[in-house]
């Protein structure tokens, strides 16, 4: 018989449960989470889930103890709203060991996915069977029932009905939502021929180039690299120093010059340098008053020249842009939409320039030109999370819904590193470029750069590596100065 006590048990545990759903779902709204779909969303799965192990626990606890069918689903309610809540601080700690202490490479936690979602399946059922024991075997004992042997067995016997139907549907739902054919550990199927990475390398900082194939591979620039653009060949690269220095690299001689240093925060948009490495051109606050200023610096002598430039409308956040033209060597500054030409004169002072000057071609310089940017531990830059070529399209969207999305010929393909009910990323993944073909992109998971094939539906593991840069008109800084408004 159902006593009262167990009935108010058993309502009191389900009223704390919504409570607490309720406090959780306040601080969800602060983080802009819908509250109401989430709490209706969360219902419409968990009372059905509840409704199924209740009758079919309810039917065994019947059958083995021998207990009245009402009072037998009172028990197997209380047991697994106990169960229920039980399983919260084991979510957190498969989360928590999912994110730290999985394999940090994203192709080995891909794979460690899988076995990860039947591993944590063997666990929660471990802690549902010895919480609903214990809550069972203290219903049963008031009822009479001594043998603890036939509540072990009830209990083992109802959760094991009950798991061999959710187990697999909680696969199904929780597997990696990725629309990977194969993981590999190199990129030698790459499509040939290969294109050319740049990258830097996380544990020195330097950059450095790779093909996709995974070959050339070959140090660029032997100092520690925050930022940078380069011609296609690598031969001129300007860079931030790890001192925030703005540098001239040479390849070819060997030589580094060291062109500005400042504590203001720059981007490669405010810097440029005329295509034979003869001068460099950058922008900085002027010393007085709320204006900036474009410098031309000599690389041959050291000789600076200054002057005031136009100051950008409020909605341009990311300030006057400066760029070499490709021939006949004039400065654009871009604010806004207006556009001023300077040149270097004779004596090697700036001096305003024709007109003429802002419709001409951009020198081909190639870097991580952009105005989403990012700032943190002293340390700030663009984030390119978009590409497309043709009818080719990939993005990388942020946050809890962190994943990739291509779309290729009239097909959407989707890259997540995360599992669970709320896919929780394991694995961020952040930037994102197409090769030339439209049929390749790399991926980046810091601290790993990866290849994705997207016909094949093929990734591989490229190289380590962060903020990388292709040789194609993404990366180029005339892409970002049409594109700015």
């Amino acid at each position: 018989m159902v006593t009262l006590r167990s009935r108010r048990s058993a309502l009191i545990v389900a009223g704390g449960m919504l409570l607490g759903l309720l406090l959780v779902c306040r601080d969800a709204r602060a983080d802009g989470i819908n509250v109401e779909f989430v709490v209706i969303a969360g219902l419409a799965l968990l009372v059905p889930l509840m409704l199924f192990e209740v009758l079919v626990e309810g039917a065994v606890i019947r059958r083995v103890l021998g207990t009245p069918f009402g009072a037998s689903l009172w028990v197997a309610l209380g047991a697994n709203m106990v169960s229920l809540l039980a399983g919260v601080p084991v979510k957190a700690a498969a989360t928590l060991w999912s994110s730290n202490a999985s394999p940090k490479e994203l192709i080995s936690f891909c794979r460690f996915e899988s076995r990860a979602i039947l591993l944590w399946a063997a666990v929660y059922f471990v802690v549902t069977c010895f919480v609903e024991y214990w809550v069972i075997r203290a219903w049963a004992k008031r009822h009479g029932v001594e043998n603890r042997g036939r509540v072990l067995t009830a209990v083992l016997a109802a959760n094991v009905l009950t798991y061999a139907v959710l187990t697999p549907a909680y696969y199904l739902w929780a597997r990696p939502l990725r629309d990977v054919r194969e993981l590999t550990d190199t990129t030698a199927w790459a499509r040939q021929p290969p294109a050319r990475v740049y990258y830097v390398e996380p544990a020195t900082h330097h950059l450095r180039s790779i093909f996709s194939d995974g070959s050339g591979g070959q140090e660029v620039v032997p100092f520690g690299v925050r930022d940078y653009q380069l011609v296609a060949d690598g031969s001129l690269v300007l860079f931030r120093d790890d001192s925030n220095r703005l540098c001239l690299w040479r390849r070819a001689a060997g030589t580094r010059t060291a062109v500005w240093t400042t504590p203001q925060e720059y981007s490669m948009d405010q810097v440029a340098f005329r295509p034979d490495g003869g001068y460099v051109c950058y922008l900085e606050r002027a010393k007085t008053g709320a204006s900036m200023q474009l410098t031309v610096f000599e690389t041959e002598t050291g000789k600076r020249s200054s002057c005031g430039v136009p100051l950008p409308p409020v909605e341009d956040r990311g300030g006057p842009r400066v760029a070499w033209t490709e021939d006949d060597g004039q400065v654009l500054v871009k604010a806004g939409t207006d556009v001023t030409a300077y040149r270097v004169g004779d004596d090697g002072r700036i001096v305003p320039a024709s007109r003429a000057g802002a419709a001409l071609a951009l020198a081909p310089v190639y870097g991580r030109f952009g105005r989403t940017a990012w700032a943190r531990e002293g340390d700030w830059g663009p984030q390119l999370r978009e590409d497309r070529i043709g009818r080719t399209e990939i993005t990388s969207y942020r946050g809890l819904e962190n994943h990739v999305r291509v779309t290729w010929q009239g097909q959407t393909l989707s890259l997540r590193a995360g599992t669970g009910l709320l896919y929780l990323p394991g694995r961020f993944l952040t930037e994102v470029g197409l090769l030339a073909s439209g049929r390749e992109a790399v991926i980046e998971q810091p601290p790993g750069l990866y290849l994705f094939d997207i016909e094949a539906r093929r990734l591989g593991r490229l190289v380590e590596g962060e903020r990388f840069v292709l040789t194609t008109d993404r990366y180029l800084k005339s892409t970002a100065w049409d594109a700015a408004k």
